[in-house]
């Protein structure tokens, strides 16, 4: 009887270690660095500053405005940021990202100054109404100079499609006012990540990127570092920060004017892959 005993216990023993190891996730299937498909979004709390100048379709100069204190728009925004990535292999990365909250904004305020906004002259004292919305959506590709099990360093280039329009009305003008224009913006960046724990990684990026097309030029930067937490081989989540910069300058006829967009604030994110 003992003997049997024994034998059952043993069974039951091997049967639990095996299940373990069946399901404790491997260092290199479960790990962030070698997902090879991954969807994640993120939301950022953004706190921003906006400048801009519209001009008459004659090319009459018009008023430089800042969005938040001349136009009434608020300065803090919930944005959100959705990315797909590919990894076909250890060391090539494309990512796919798209602002699917993306940064508008709308406001109503007292003028304090005169002001000329696409060819219409609003007097000082009126109230305007105006609307400004930036959207931003690209492609990267990332090279990893380094790549191990416990850290990753590349470099990659990719484009972004700027689009942009501001419009502006008053109670005696019976049309809008819009300003609108797009640019392609070509970019450099940088990014590490550095896995501290079987379970805890920081990552963070820098992006660049300038351009010009048809008179229209653009330019922006981009960093953010976050702290990442493994729950699952398919589940993560990320809290850190993000900064970007854009800077639009057009000189196509018809459509001069520039604007500036700097925003930065805390992020909250989740991705899921394998």
């Amino acid at each position: 009887m003992s003997r049997l005993r024994f034998c059952f216990l043993g069974c039951a023993a091997f049967w639990v270690f095996a299940d373990a190891q069946g399901h404790a996730p491997s260092p290199f299937v479960d790990n962030f660095l070698d997902d090879r498909f991954e969807v994640g979004a993120d939301l950022i709390a953004s706190s921003s500053t906006t400048h801009l100048r519209a001009d008459s379709s004659l090319g009459i100069l018009g008023t430089p405005l800042s969005a938040e204190n001349d136009l009434g728009l608020p300065s803090r925004k919930l944005l959100g940021s959705l990315e797909v990535l590919l990894r076909p292999a250890s060391r090539h990365t494309v990512r796919i990202n798209y602002l699917f909250l993306p940064f508008d904004r709308s406001g109503s305020t007292v003028l304090t100054q005169d002001v000329d906004f696409k060819g219409s002259h609003y007097a000082k004292g009126s109230v305007v109404t105006s609307e400004f919305a930036v959207q931003m959506e690209g492609a990267e590709y990332t090279y990893s100079l380094l790549h191990s099990d416990k850290h990753e360093l590349g470099i990659g280039f990719g484009g972004e499609l700027v689009e942009l329009y501001a419009i502006a009305s008053g109670p005696n003008h019976f049309q809008q006012q819009r300003a609108q224009t797009s640019a392609p913006v070509p970019f450099a960046s940088l990014e590490g990540a550095y896995r501290f724990s079987s379970d805890w990684y920081v990552q963070g990026e820098w992006q660049y990127l300038r351009g010009a097309l048809r008179h229209v030029e653009g330019n922006a930067s981009l960093w953010h570092a976050a702290v990442f937490y493994r729950l699952n081989p398919s589940v993560t989540f990320d809290v850190g920060f993000k900064s970007f910069n854009v800077s639009v300058d057009s000189r196509r006829s018809g459509q001069t004017g520039n604007f500036n967009l700097h925003t930065a604030g805390p992020m909250l994110g989740a991705r899921v892959g394998f």
